[in-house]
């Protein structure tokens, strides 16, 4: 490991004149950790052994900068076949190595581009997915009560006088009846554009959650008159939310209730922690397992062609918006449908 000889290039590479390296040990070109653990020896026991050796380092110049090296340390043996020594060669590969890394930089930065680029575009398509779908959801929601009025309206002024009152009424009914209906699909439609943009804008204070329960049945009963909706226990405490907003996720929850599952729909109020947690149970088969994890999405109806698919998901974004949740309980066997749930914060 003693220099015994030097040259042009490697004083060029490592800085030293000849004088000032032949007869030191060649570890002084080798980093203090590599020192440390004997690599330098370590490297010519290899070359001995196999007839060379040969590695990819940093190495160590004069002025103690750092370089890249490649090196090749070849054992030489005299003609008696007598080891006499090594020839090393090192070749200064700092400058390919720095094109190298910033090749591989470029291929990285171009690979997380391309992933970026993969998540936009199937974001991009999922947004196009539903919008497609929202088009198609709203226009056949429209559809029906939009014909009901039209049609309603045009056979009570063509035959008013030829109508009896009860006919009359029925038809003023069920036009009464696709306004509401009208009403809901466009105040649905509104709070999802207001929580994309999350513009709400809520009013949160303390309210009985009695007169939510309660204003929530009357509004139900008064929308689906002969269908049994009533409140079993319910506690007496008082939650923090925006009451208007909280009122629309129950009339969602109940109104969910009424066209999926079966009556009697049941309301029912308990305390767990800081939360008040508002049930809402109907006598129905209870939800799928295969609807569960979706249960809660924009667009989720399940196997059913009716509904926009965005109560629920209206229900937990307003839950969450007031500082709680909406989620789904599975039914039992003395209850199969189980319970659609809302948690409100304690007041």
């Amino acid at each position: 490991g003693i220099i015994s000889s030097w040259n042009a290039g490697a004083q060029r590479t490592k800085g030293y004149q000849a004088d000032e390296i032949i007869g030191r040990h060649f570890r002084t070109f080798y980093p203090p950790e590599q020192q440390k653990d004997r690599h330098p020896e370590y490297e010519l026991e290899r070359a001995l052994k196999d007839g060379h050796y040969a590695e990819e380092g940093w190495r160590i110049r004069k002025d103690g900068s750092r370089f890249w090296a490649d090196v090749l340390i070849t054992a030489v043996f005299d003609d008696a076949g007598e080891h006499i020594g090594f020839a090393k060669v090192t070749r200064d590969r700092t400058e390919s190595r720095r094109i190298e890394e910033e090749r591989e930089q470029a291929a990285e930065a171009l690979a997380t581009a391309n992933a970026s680029l993969e998540d936009v575009n199937a974001q991009l398509t999922q947004a196009a997915a539903e919008q497609s779908q929202f088009l198609a959801v709203t226009a056949h929601e429209l559809r029906t009560p939009a014909t009901v009025l039209g049609g309603s309206a045009d056979t009570l002024a063509r035959h008013w006088d030829e109508l009896t009152d009860d006919e009359r009424a029925g038809l003023l009914h069920g036009m009464s009846t696709s306004a509401d209906r009208l009403s809901r699909l466009l105040t649905d439609l509104l709070t999802v554009s207001r929580l994309d943009a999350d513009a709400l804008g809520l009013e949160r204070r303390a309210t009985p959650v009695s007169e939510l329960v309660n204003g929530a049945i009357g509004t139900a009963a008064a929308a689906h008159p002969g269908i049994s909706i009533q409140a079993e226990a319910v506690a007496d405490v008082d939650v923090l939310v925006d009451p208007d907003r909280a009122a629309q996720a129950i009339d969602n929850l109940i109104g969910n209730a009424v066209v999926h599952g079966g009556p009697p729909v049941r309301l029912s109020v308990t305390v767990a922690g800081r939360m008040a947690e508002i049930r809402v149970r109907d006598s129905g088969e209870g939800v799928g397992a295969a609807m569960l994890p979706g249960l809660f999405d924009r667009f989720s109806t399940g196997d059913s062609a009716s509904g926009t698919g965005l109560g629920l998901f209206i229900t937990r974004e307003l839950a969450r918006a007031n500082g709680g949740d909406a989620f789904y309980e599975p039914g039992t066997d003395a209850d199969p449908a189980g319970a659609f749930v809302m948690a409100c914060p304690l007041a």
